[in-house]
């Protein structure tokens, strides 16, 4: 303190005599010489550049800056504030801020691990693709993440349950949808009618990720489920979508879990008529499709040529050989039967617990004993010894591998064939046989599809023991062949 010391030491004037006026006068300035030098020397004072580099601290009300404020460290600047109001520095460590803008610059080499708390943006040539442009956060917990919604890398997505007794959610707006988890049995609905979920692989494909893929390659759905309510002899008309009227409906009262029964009738291309006699107030409605919709479509593929499942509650049905091409997979969770065929499985064939399995032959013993019975001995069958033999064969053929013959004769008598052209317009047009049976297997060729015809999936009602009725949605060349 050897400045308040000096500046303490001046003493006063008195007049006792001029020598010691001057004498203190002298000592005064001395010691104010002293002090204002020492004072320069202790803050360091550069008077060429007019700059004090010396002062430890300084406690003041206010500074008015004209120019630069600069901190620095071991002489570089570390935080710098210009006359313009612009700071720059390497941190700004606050508990609140509070601005109208935040302009953040491209950081394009980003590291791998951030600060958990701290906001980027990546800018248009970052070197890390999986986000592209962005503003991305780092979490303790997961690393960078988008903070637009835009991008991201994850290994997976959990989901909490939705709370609520059920939960569910509210619907979403238009154009958007909803992803959740809630208990078994919610569903309305397992076919969407104007929004789907997409899954996209590494090969570009694109997979539903709802309910119910077609065939083999082929987009139809394979069934259809919803719950609803019925009031008693008031017709509701349920869309299913499935794109053919060739369908089979069954109805379950979810309250008591029995299979109920109801009117059913217009059954068009994507939906059904039902008509119950009781009021039920909640009853799953399950439609399967047959198979393909109407004229040249077909919906069963004897060759399964890409991934493919058949869900619960639905039936593949193929009359003859079931192929799956190498590199594909038929998953199945419902229910696969082959008729008079093979199961070749070039590829992958995984069958869940709910699925089932059943390759059978026709029973050719009901139509030798019809033969037999209607036209008597047109019936030729071999035995061990390869020797052709007339009469009745049945037990014979279901007991040994024989086999066996039937007549033109009795085909001929037995089969109907007619060409016509369809009405069109969701009109039934009537074919009469005169087979005298209502134990007919139908038959429909589109003339107009290619040269000789191509099987066309039409819907046929079973009218009398000597008609039947072909529904058609336009003009058409059609043959029909009935067997008895």
């Amino acid at each position: 303190m050897a400045i308040y010391s000096k500046l303490s030491n001046i003493r006063k004037l008195t007049n006792s005599s001029l020598g010691s006026i001057i004498e203190v006068s002298n000592l005064n300035f001395n010691d104010l010489s002293n002090a204002l030098l020492e004072f320069l020397n202790n803050v360091s004072y550069d008077e060429t550049t007019n700059t004090i580099e010396g002062l430890d601290s300084l406690n003041v009300k206010y500074i008015n800056v004209d120019n630069n404020l600069s901190i620095k460290l071991n002489g570089l600047t570390t935080f710098n504030i210009d006359s313009q109001g612009r700071a720059e520095g390497n941190s700004f460590l606050v508990e609140v801020a509070e601005a109208k803008r935040y302009r953040h610059t491209d950081f394009n080499n980003w590291p791998d691990l951030g600060i958990p708390g701290e906001i980027i943006y990546t800018g248009i040539q970052n070197q890390k693709p999986e986000f592209g442009e962005d503003f991305i956060g780092y979490l303790d917990g997961r690393g960078w993440v988008s903070l637009t919604g835009g991008g991201g890398l994850f290994y997976q997505l959990t989901l909490l349950e939705q709370l609520g007794s059920p939960g569910i959610p509210n619907t979403p707006d238009s154009g958007s949808g909803i992803v959740w988890i809630g208990d078994p049995g919610l569903e309305t609905h397992l076919h969407p009618t104007t929004q789907d979920l997409y899954f996209t692989d590494e090969n570009g494909q694109i997979f539903s990720l709802t309910c119910c893929g077609g065939g083999g390659g082929g987009g139809t759905n394979a069934s259809y489920v919803e719950t609803t309510s019925f009031t008693a002899n008031v017709t509701k008309t349920i869309s299913h979508g499935l794109g053919t009227n060739s369908v089979v409906v069954d109805f379950i009262d979810t309250t008591t879990g029995d299979r109920v029964d109801a009117h059913i009738d217009n059954y068009v291309l994507n939906a059904i008529d039902v008509t119950f006699t009781q009021d039920i107030s909640s009853v799953r409605v399950v439609v399967v499709s047959a198979g393909g919709g109407t004229g040249d479509g077909v919906g069963i593929f004897h060759t399964i040529t890409s991934d493919m499942t058949i869900p619960e509650n639905a039936m593949y049905i193929v009359w003859g050989d079931l192929t799956i091409d190498p590199g594909v997979t038929l998953t199945n969770d419902g229910r696969l039967v082959i008729v008079n065929g093979n199961f070749i499985q070039n590829g992958t064939y995984i069958q869940s617990p709910t699925g089932s399995l059943e390759q059978t032959a026709t029973n050719i013993s009901y139509v030798l004993n019809q033969g037999n019975t209607t036209f008597g001995n047109h019936i030729l069958w071999t035995d061990n010894a390869n020797v052709w033999n007339p009469g009745d064969s049945t037990a014979a053929i279901d007991s040994q591998a024989d086999n066996a013959y039937v007549t033109k004769e009795w085909v001929n008598n037995k089969k109907y064939v007619e060409e016509y052209l369809s009405t069109g317009g969701m009109a039934w047009d009537t074919i009469t046989h005169n087979l005298n049976s209502q134990d007919v297997i139908v038959q429909v060729w589109d003339m107009d599809a290619v040269p000789g015809g191509i099987v066309a999936s039409l819907a046929i009602k079973n009218a009398t023991l000597n008609t039947v009725e072909i529904l058609s949605t336009s003009p058409t060349n059609l043959k029909a062949v009935i067997m008895a």
